[in-house]
């Protein structure tokens, strides 16, 4: 997850590659987001990181997991 969003800001500095990347991330045939919010994320990512969720949601697998417990 830590890596994805420093991707995704850093993405945002070319609008090109921030579509090309985002693009990418909303067709993987299995898209895993390990260690999801153990870190801290900007919002502009975590705009990122929803919009690819909702793209993929009912057309591609995701799996997501976390070492964070629900209280959290």
């Amino acid at each position: 997850m830590d890596d994805l969003a420093r991707r995704l800001v850093i993405a945002r500095g070319d609008s090109i590659a921030h579509q090309k990347l985002l693009n990418e991330l909303s067709n993987i045939d299995l898209l895993i987001i390990d260690d999801f919010l153990t870190v801290g994320v900007d919002s502009d990512a975590a705009s990122d990181l929803f919009a690819i969720l909702a793209i993929c949601e009912h057309r591609l697998p995701t799996m997501i997991a976390s070492q964070t417990g629900p209280a959290r």
